[in-house]
This record gives structure tokens, C-alpha cells and sequence, in this order.
């Protein structure tokens, strides 16, 4: 499967593609519980450095849904460390929910009317692979932020 092209491969950056193409290797598991990826790339003027990152989030049926760093954390740890041998790693970024009663993930605007809101912590790559994140905690999302520099 990692040999087929994406449909819209060709306005993926070359290193959106190849991060996605690791997730899809290393996580499967994880997309048959209803976890998926997206990659993203912010260059910004004629600097030669960008940072890309790639998203993890949970859906059920037509919902985001929360989940626990205990849920996921041997996959992702494997994960990012195969990552860390290619690329330099910025931070990974846990967006977290509170006070959510139902674990569903609701609309922005939702959360926001019924007190909910979001908490965005960054976490290094140390903080990751040694399991220095709670295991409890309801996360929404979780970004892994690499640095690329390129030549031209």
C-alpha cells in the first residue's frame, strides 16, 4: 500500500507524504480504532527552514472523540522515535479538553458555551519516549511538530 499515491499527493509537500506514509506503517492498529492523520507544512518567505506537522485525532461515526495517552502511547512512542531517526523534532504539541462529561468532542462552539475548553501543552521528544505525560488526561489531538531545511 505504501507504494500507491494518494490523490492528492501532488499538493502534499515531500515530507507530508513521508510522514504520512510512516504513520500509515507504524499505526495501523490505531486507524482501525477510528484514529487518523493529517500533515501539514509552514514555510514562511524565502527562509530555508519550515516546520511540518502531523495530527493525530480519534472520530467515531461523524464526531471527534477523546481519548487517553494510555491508549495510544506504546504506538505513538514507536512512532516518534522511528521519526526522531529522520527528521529533527520540535515539540509535540497535546491539546487537551476539560471538563467534557460525555468523552465526545463537540463543536468548538459548544464547548465554549457549556464551559468546556481546550488546553494546548507542549512536550518535548525526552518528555514523550520517557512517558512523562498523564495517562488520564482527555486529549483531542496530538501535533508532532518537525523542523526541514532545505537547500534552496
Amino acid at each position: 500500500m505504501k507504494y500507491l499515491k494518494y490523490m492528492n499527493e501532488k499538493l502534499k509537500s515531500e515530507v507530508e507524504s513521508d510522514l504520512i506514509r510512516i504513520a500509515d506503517d507504524s499505526m495501523p492498529y490505531l486507524y482501525d480504532e477510528g484514529y487518523y492523520v493529517w500533515a501539514n507544512s509552514q514555510r514562511w518567505g524565502n527562509t530555508k527552514k519550515s516546520t511540518t506537522f502531523i495530527n493525530l485525532a480519534k472520530k467515531s461515526g461523524n464526531s471527534y472523540t477523546v481519548f487517553k495517552w494510555e491508549d495510544i502511547k506504546d504506538t505513538y512512542i514507536t512512532f516518534i522515535q522511528y521519526i526522531s531517526d529522520i527528521y529533527e523534532i520540535d515539540k509535540v504539541q497535546i491539546t487537551l479538553i476539560t471538563n467534557n462529561k460525555d468523552n465526545v468532542l463537540k463543536s468548538y462552539h459548544y464547548l465554549m458555551k457549556y464551559g468546556n475548553g481546550f488546553i494546548n501543552n507542549d512536550y518535548t521528544f525526552e518528555d514523550v519516549v520517557n512517558d512523562n505525560i498523564a495517562d488520564d488526561k482527555l486529549i483531542t489531538q496530538i501535533n508532532l511538530y518537525v523542523n526541514v531545511v532545505y537547500e534552496k
